[in-house]
Parts: C-alpha cells; sequence; structure tokens
C-alpha cells in the first residue's frame, strides 16, 4: 500500500468514526413513503435543485419535497402539458438550469417556473427525432449536450437545435430496471445495457461494444449501474455482482465484495476512499475498495424503526449538506451520519428493549465501561465489543440491581454500591464483586454519590441520607460526618450530591443552603447567599473554581472568590433552565438534560442552546469519560456526547412560500409556489393562511420559525416549529411578510421569505368611493347651508316683518285712539247741533257730517280691531243684548245712505224672535255694520235687505 493510499485510508477512518466497526450505535434513517405524500414508493432516481428541492423519479411519477410536503407530477391523457409517462426514470439538472426527465414514453423538459412539460417523442417521419421512447438514464458533457440511453442504444440531444442524433447498437438493451449511462473524466460516453458495456464513438456515430465481466452464475448478466472514477476506472454494477473497467487495458475485473457475488443496483462515491453500493434484497454497503471490505452494512430490521426501511435499493444521491438519499424499493431513506451530534450506544436491538434501558454508565480509569440496566450491569471493555453481564447468578438474581454509583481509581479498584446489599470491590483477577466494609455501617444508610479523594486516593467518599462517609480503602474503616450535628443551622442528615475542591473541602447542599465541609477541622460552613435555593438536587460540581449547582427547577453557578450566585436562564424563553441531569466539560461549559432536550450552556456568555432528541433521558445520570466525552443513561440506551467534535449545522436555512388557504381550502396557482413573491385577497378573504418551510434537510423537524407581517405586525412573532400563519379581518392594503427560519444551533435565514400580500378594497373602500361619498356628503353640506341660509333669512324676514307688523299695529293702535277722541268729540258736538233750530239747508249738512263722523268712526274701530287681532290682544265679550236694538240702530245709520244712491233699505224678520241675545253686541254691530256697508256700497239700483231669523229659537 503506498503512502497515498495510506493517507486514505487514515482519512476516511478519521472521517467515519462510527461506521469502522461493529457496533450497536444507532444510525436513524428517516423514511418518506407514500403515506408521507410520495406519488409511488419505487424510486428511481435522486436530485437536488439549485433553490435546495428535492426530486424523485417514481414509477408512478415525478415528486418534488420541500423536506415537508410532496408536489407530484404526473401524466394526464388529456393534457400536453403533463409528463409523457408517469413511469419517470432519470432527473437531470444541466448546466443552464434546464431540467430534463426520461419516462418508459419519452423525453421531457420541465418548465421549472409553471410546472409544465415539454414532450420528446418518436417520430416516423423525422429523422432528427428521439429514436426509441423507452428512455433511461441521461448525463450531460461539456458541451451542454443531453446523452440519453434508450432500449436501442444512446440519443445525443441538442437543447438549442432540439434534435436528436443516433449511436445504435442491434445487441443493445435495456429493461424495466437496468440501463445506466455516464461519463469519463476523458469526457468519453459509456453506456451499460442489458448486454454488455458500450462507448459511445462520435465519429462514427455507432456504439462499440466491449462485452461484459464473467461471473459464474447460472443466471443472464443484466447492467445496472455504472460509476466513473476520476482516475479513470469504471465500476459496474450487475445482477451477480460488481466489477470494474479499465479503459485503458480493456479488461473486466469482477470483485467478490466481502467474498461474495452482491445484486449492485447503485454506486455512489461516498466520502473519501468510500464507495455507497445499493443491493437489491442486501441493503445499503458503505465499501472501502483500498481494503474490499465493508465498512458499514445497513440492513433493514423489522425491530428497527430508524433503520434502513428496505432491502431492495434502486438509487442513491448525496445533497449539499452531505445527506445520504437511499431510493428504495418502498420509499425513501435519508441519513447523515455528520449529522449525529449525539450517539445512542444501544446493547441489543428492539423497541423498549430493557437492556437498554440505561440507568447508570460509567467509566473506570483502566478504561472499562459500566452500564447498569433494566436487565443487569453491563461490562464493556472496548465502547464497540460485546457487553459482559457482571450481576447474575448466583451472586445476584438476573434482571435489575439496583446499583446507584461506581467508582474506580487509579490503582485499579473499582468500587460498587447496591442499595439496602452494601458496598462492594471488583476481584480484578476473577472479574467478580465481592462484598467489603465491617459490619453494616455502609449499609444503614442509603448511599447515593461516591468519589475517591482529589488528593488521597485511599480514601473513598460517600453520600448518603445519612451524612457523608469517609471509608479508608485499607482498612475499610467508616468515618461519619452528619450535617445537623456539625452546624445547627442545617435540619437533615442527607447529603445526595456532593463534589470536592482541590484543597479537600467538600460542598454538598442541604436544607436549601450550600455547605462546605472540611474534613481537617469537621466543621461545616454553611455559605451566605442571598436566596434559598429552590428544588430538588440533580447535580454538584466544581470547576476552574465554579461551583455548578443543579436542580429540577434552576441551575446556579457560585463564584466562591466574589461570593455571588447565579440563575441561569434560557434567553429565548427567558425562563430559568431546569435540569434532570448535568456534566461539565473541561472547557467549563455545561452540558444538561432536561425533558426531550440536550443543552449546552455556557454560564460566560450566557449562551444556552438546546438540542431536540426524541429519546427522553429520565433518570438524568451521567458521567465523563476518560477522553471526555459526556456520558448520560437514558431509557434507548447510554448517550454520547464529544465536546470537541459534535456537529455543529452552520447551514442557513432558506424559507419558501409553500401554500395559501382561504378559509381552510387551498388555493391554486398557475406558477409553483417557490417562484411567488405576491398573492392577492379580495377583501370578502377574511380568513387566510400562509404557509411556510425551510428547505432543509438537517435535523429540520428542530427547525424554529417567526414571522412579521409589516403592516399589522409590531413586531416579529415567534412562531415554534408551525409552519403557517393566519390571519383575519385585515384591512384592505399592501403587506409584507416576512418569515426567517432559525436551525438548532441557532442559525437563522440569511435572507427571509418576503412575500407580499394585497388585499383589494371593496367598490365602498375604494378611494373613488370616498371621493364620491365625500362630495355627497358636501352636497348635503352645502344644501344643509343653504337651507339654512335661507331658513336665517325667511327668520330675519320673518321677524323684520313681525317686527313692521307689530309697530304697525301698535301705530294703528295708537293712532286709532289718537283719532277716535277727537272723532268721538265731533260725534258729540254735531249732536248737540242736531239738537239747536237749524234750517233745511243746514240740517242737511249737519245730517251729512254725523253720517260721515259714524262711518269715520266705523273705520277707526275696524283699524283697532285689526290691530288687536294682529297683536294678539283681540276678545270677543258674552253678554246679553238686545237684537232689536241693533237692527233699529243698523236702520237709522244707513238710511241716509241708502237714500242717497235711491236704494231701498228693507230689514225683514221671520219666525219669532228673541228679545236678548247672549254675545258681543258690539263685534255684532261692527260685521253688520261692514256687510251692510259693502252691500250698500257696491249695489248701483234696487234694495238691499237685512233679513233677520232665528232658526234655534
Amino acid at each position: 500500500m503506498t503512502k497515498i493510499q495510506s493517507y486514505l485510508l487514515l482519512s476516511m477512518i478519521f472521517l467515519l468514526p462510527d461506521l469502522t466497526s461493529a457496533q450497536k450505535s444507532r444510525s436513524e434513517f428517516e423514511y418518506l413513503s407514500s403515506n408521507d405524500g410520495l406519488i409511488q414508493n419505487h424510486v428511481f432516481s435522486i436530485n437536488q435543485d439549485e433553490y435546495g428541492f428535492m426530486w424523485f423519479c417514481t414509477q408512478g411519477g415525478l415528486s418534488k419535497y420541500d423536506g415537508f410536503t410532496f408536489t407530484n407530477f404526473i401524466h394526464l391523457e388529456d393534457d400536453s402539458t403533463t409528463i409523457s409517462n408517469s413511469f419517470a426514470d432519470r432527473f437531470l439538472i444541466d448546466k443552464k438550469g434546464n431540467y430534463w426527465v426520461t419516462t418508459y414514453r419519452g423525453f421531457n423538459k420541465l418548465n421549472r417556473k409553471k410546472g409544465t412539460f415539454k414532450r420528446y417523442i418518436h417520430d416516423d417521419n423525422d429523422v432528427y427525432s428521439l429514436y426509441n421512447n423507452q428512455t433511461k438514464g441521461m448525463v450531460e458533457d461539456k458541451d451542454g449536450h443531453i446523452w440519453i440511453i434508450h432500449s436501442k442504444g444512446v440519443d445525443e440531444f441538442d437543447p438549442v437545435t432540439e434534435k436528436f442524433t443516433h449511436y445504435l447498437h442491434k445487441d443493445f438493451g435495456v429493461a424495466r430496471y437496468t440501463g445506466d449511462i455516464s461519463i469519463a473524466p476523458d469526457g468519453n460516453i459509456w453506456a451499460l445495457g442489458l448486454n454488455g458495456l458500450y462507448k459511445v464513438m462520435r465519429n462514427e456515430k455507432i456504439l462499440k461494444s466491449y462485452g461484459e465481466p464473467f461471473f459464474k452464475s447460472s443466471s443472464s448478466l443484466e447492467g445496472k449501474a455504472i460509476y466513473c472514477e476520476e482516475d479513470g476506472i469504471i465500476w459496474l454494477g450487475y445482477n451477480n455482482g460488481l466489477a470494474t473497467f479499465n479503459p485503458k487495458t480493456e479488461k473486466f475485473t469482477p470483485l467478490k465484495v466481502e467474498g461474495q457475488d452482491r445484486h449492485i443496483t447503485a454506486i455512489m462515491k461516498y466520502s473519501m476512499g468510500t464507495l455507497a453500493l445499493g443491493t437489491m434484497s442486501d441493503g445499503l454497503l458503505i465499501y472501502s475498495p483500498l481494503k474490499d471490505k465493508i465498512l458499514t452494512h445497513f440492513r433493514y430490521s423489522p425491530s428497527d424503526p430508524k433503520g434502513l426501511m428496505g432491502s431492495s435499493i434502486y438509487s442513491l444521491y448525496t445533497d449539499k449538506n452531505k445527506n445520504l438519499w437511499v431510493g428504495l424499493f418502498s420509499g425513501i431513506n435519508r441519513f447523515n451520519y455528520h449529522t449525529q451530534r449525539f450517539r445512542v450506544l444501544e446493547n441489543e436491538d428492539g423497541i423498549n428493549n430493557l437492556k437498554n434501558y440505561t440507568l447508570l454508565v460509567y467509566q473506570d480509569p483502566q478504561g472499562l465501561y459500566w452500564f447498569n440496566t433494566m436487565e443487569g450491569l453491563f461490562l464493556r471493555k472496548g465502547l464497540y465489543e460485546d457487553y459482559i453481564n457482571f450481576l447474575k447468578p448466583p451472586l445476584f438474581s438476573e434482571g435489575f440491581n439496583d446499583v446507584k454509583c461506581i467508582e474506580g481509581d487509579s490503582l485499579g479498584r473499582t468500587y460498587m454500591y447496591i442499595r439496602l446489599n452494601g458496598l462492594y470491590l471488583l476481584d480484578n483477577e476473577k472479574m467478580r464483586f465481592n462484598k467489603i466494609g465491617k459490619g453494616d455501617v455502609v449499609t444503614s444508610g442509603a448511599v447515593n454519590r461516591m468519589h475517591t479523594d482529589v488528593n488521597k486516593i485511599n480514601t473513598l467518599w460517600l453520600g448518603s441520607n445519612e451524612g457523608l462517609c469517609k471509608f479508608d480503602k485499607i482498612t475499610q474503616d467508616t468515618f461519619w460526618y452528619r450535617p445537623t450535628l456539625l452546624n445547627t443551622e442545617l435540619t437533615s442528615n442527607s447529603v445526595s450530591y456532593f463534589t470536592q475542591f482541590n484543597n479537600g473541602k467538600i460542598a454538598f447542599s442541604s436544607s436549601g443552603k450550600i455547605c462546605l465541609l472540611d474534613p481537617v477541622s469537621k466543621k461545616i460552613e454553611v455559605l451566605p447567599l442571598k436566596e434559598k435555593l429552590k428544588g430538588t438536587m440533580r447535580g454538584i460540581y466544581v470547576n476552574k473554581n465554579i461551583l455548578w449547582i443543579a436542580t429540577n427547577t434552576n441551575i446556579y453557578t457560585y463564584d466562591p472568590a466574589r461570593k455571588t450566585l447565579k440563575i441561569l436562564y434560557d434567553k429565548n424563553s427567558k425562563s430559568p433552565l431546569k435540569s434532570d441531569g448535568i456534566q461539565i466539560d473541561k472547557d467549563g461549559i455545561a452540558w444538561n438534560t432536561h425533558d426531550k432536550y440536550i443543552q449546552r450552556i455556557n454560564s460566560t456568555t450566557d449562551e444556552v442552546i438546546s438540542y431536540q432528541t426524541e429519546d427522553g433521558y429520565i433518570n438524568g445520570s451521567g458521567a465523563t469519560s476518560l477522553d471526555g466525552d459526556i456520558m448520560f443513561a437514558g431509557t434507548s440506551g447510554a448517550l454520547f456526547i464529544s465536546p470537541e467534535h459534535y456537529y455543529k449545522d452552520t447551514s442557513a436555512p432558506k424559507v419558501i412560500f409553500t401554500r395559501l388557504d382561504i378559509a381552510n381550502a387551498e388555493v391554486k396557482f398557475d406558477e409553483q409556489h417557490e417562484f411567488i413573491d405576491q398573492i392577492k385577497l379580495n377583501f370578502s378573504d377574511k380568513v387566510f393562511t400562509i404557509h411556510y418551510a425551510a428547505l432543509h434537510f438537517i435535523l429540520r423537524d428542530h427547525i424554529k420559525y417567526r414571522y412579521q407581517l409589516v403592516g399589522f405586525d409590531q413586531k416579529w412573532m415567534d412562531a415554534g416549529e408551525k409552519r403557517s400563519v393566519t390571519y383575519t379581518n385585515l384591512r384592505p392594503g399592501d403587506y409584507t411578510l416576512m418569515v426567517e427560519a432559525i436551525n438548532e444551533d441557532g442559525i437563522k435565514s440569511k435572507t427571509p421569505l418576503i412575500l407580499k400580500v394585497n388585499i383589494k378594497a371593496p367598490f365602498y373602500l375604494t378611494y373613488p368611493f370616498y371621493i364620491l361619498v365625500a362630495g355627497f356628503i358636501a352636497f348635503l353640506i352645502y344644501l344643509y347651508i343653504r337651507v339654512e341660509k335661507k331658513a336665517a333669512k325667511f327668520n330675519k324676514e320673518k321677524e323684520l316683518a313681525e317686527q313692521n307688523a307689530a309697530y304697525k299695529s301698535l301705530f294703528l293702535a295708537n293712532m286709532s285712539h289718537e283719532i277716535r277722541t277727537p272723532m268721538n268729540a265731533i260725534i258729540g258736538l254735531n249732536r248737540l247741533l242736531l239738537d239747536t233750530p237749524l234750517n233745511q239747508k243746514q240740517d242737511q249738512y249737519v245730517h251729512a257730517i254725523h253720517s260721515s263722523s259714524e262711518n269715520l268712526l266705523w273705520i277707526v274701530n275696524d283699524i283697532l280691531d285689526q290691530a288687536k287681532i294682529e297683536s294678539g290682544r283681540y276678545t270677543i265679550n258674552n253678554k246679553p243684548f238686545e237684537p232689536l236694538m241693533i237692527i233699529s240702530q243698523l236702520h237709522t245709520l244707513f238710511d241716509f245712505k241708502v237714500k242717497e244712491k235711491d236704494l231701498e233699505f228693507n230689514i225683514s224678520t221671520s219666525g219669532e224672535l228673541p228679545n236678548k241675545l247672549m254675545g258681543d253686541q258690539v263685534r255684532l254691530f261692527q260685521i253688520l255694520t261692514n256687510l251692510i256697508s259693502n252691500a250698500i256700497k257696491f249695489t248701483k239700483q234696487g234694495s238691499v235687505t237685512l233679513l233677520y231669523e232665528c232658526n234655534t229659537c
């Protein structure tokens, strides 16, 4: 073996620490199938595009996978934009980013954005069409041409001219699951058909046959897989085995993988110096060609739900994050040993196997690993060697033994304490434990922890519910330190956890306080703390002179120099850290288990990283190995953490838009979701949900998300592991949804998902409608103002009219009174004058004056009455009066006037008239006077008659 080969082998072994020897360390495969949305379970080809999506060619169609959801493409007879056949064999992305798919009937170009296909089918009338529709493998050359293998040979396809050039051979053939093609480093095209290996002869436009290797088998040989190595060697997989072909010597070399002929279906370079081999019915092999050795053999086991989920493999692929994807007869497996940050060591296979239910794990100074399980105490001389069941008959019964602690020292002495049984020492020659200790002094208290003194190797300290016991390994004498006797502040002797400083002092907790025992002075000092420790103790350790105290409710650090106690918090949840068990590595980093999380705690920077695990580590018992590994006991095996080499995911997860639901109904788009940067909604879409996902295939179930809808959310909102956000009753307008993903190591998306959201306003919430409403309101205001102005003007005019009327009434009233006074004097004097002797002419004039005066007085009275009416002061008197007197006065009053006009004035009565009536005599006289006066005025000839009758007498 050359130095280079040795280096490659050593590098390979370093890169595959978990895969180089037989062991029970679990390799967890993720399993995907049609139950998860895969279109069909026979997976013939796997690829990853530049966006990060995974693509799977299956017997039922083409599937795209974002890590959570499958998008499937199938053939539809009535839709020419679908794939030409649902039996999809290979998927290729060329250098220009074009997507190509071979199928059982035709060759296809996928429009990545639209999700539609352009079909290339054989046409008898076109010599440049595809020669045969049964297309299989394909590869791209340096010129960007696609080389496609089919049942009659190989076609060269030029994507620019869309023309096919045919390279045929009469013996070439492919079957349903056979046929592959590859390009060598020198640019030569090699095709593996049903009947041998062929080389494309470009100048001659033919295929040159090189035959096939010889395998001792009764079945006919079928070529399944081809892989061209960088050194020019061609690896070939057949149904009868594995072979290589050297193009320089043109010779085949059949290989027996560890002495066996295996049905090889897929070949792929895995890590440095190794090949991944897929087989039919024999699982997955990680193979070292240099040593002709299978480094790891993954087989299907019905009892292992985390293992390989099928023995028959069709395809293999490694993505950008070194995930190994395995296309099976029964679905897809994904595995990445690089990302297994925590190793779980199992003693035996099987679900809920009690031999894996570990209560205690410990490595002694001699390098022996001890595992106390529900089925016994197991010893491993090497971590991956078979275990030995130590506690068994006749000394112990089979099954569970309550081993509480194991402690070894550098002199090769290993001690074990079993609850209620006492202390035991390992006999290294006979490899058995023997009980030690004088009397039952050690068994009188339940011992939970024990440690060898840091300065005295022959002193063993035991912590129990009755105090601290100092055990002399030579004399086996014991001395007890009981807290309640050494310090009156303490109310309990229980010392379940303790640790020792380099100066020999022992720190422990009791009664919610931190105590320091000085074994020399036999004094216990209670450290002055501002607050009492809370919770049940889960561990106490000293590292770099800093004291760590862990309880089920808090984790504390205590600095003796500064005398300060610090409570550790999770920055994300802002809640105090809790512990089921804790260990401190050599760098002062704490590794804590709580619930289903493993936490890496840096007390200096206050950084806390929580890693989720599917196994719950319920007891929290832990230890540190000789090489610095942190070990915890768990329900499914022992957990190992390598602080210096544990995996950190530094890849920034990319977030994509995956779906839109309106009222819980999915919305269909014309484009693939990852190309959509804006969604438009109607105002009636009151409830909508936006789904998203991180294109990240490493521990993706542990990825957390946060989002912000700019224009609505005031800050970033934590979504946890939820991959959707729902909004209701948003106002119309433009919003921007931003989503970030954060992996388990705290690395967040380089750029967030940015999705614009436009909510269309209904007509009654649009600006034109607002303008119309504003105009209408302005018009109403205008009308209102105009009406108000008119009303004000009317009121003003009314007030003026009323004022004028009042002035007029007042004036008329005053004038009437003023006029009536002299009129009464004139009438009185005129009456006196009538009583004096007058000649005929004088008498005539005096009577005319009297008549005119009376008329003028009536006019004045009418004016006064109108003024009273207008001023609201007019009243009606209800008094008895004689109607005949009024009639007589009327006759006398108008007799002169009718004679002047040569008229007759008649007064006629009808029936029996009453002598008296009730009413207003004056108003009645005024009414009759006005009526008669008007009648005389407008009567030119004839007579005026006043008819007086009583109908109700």
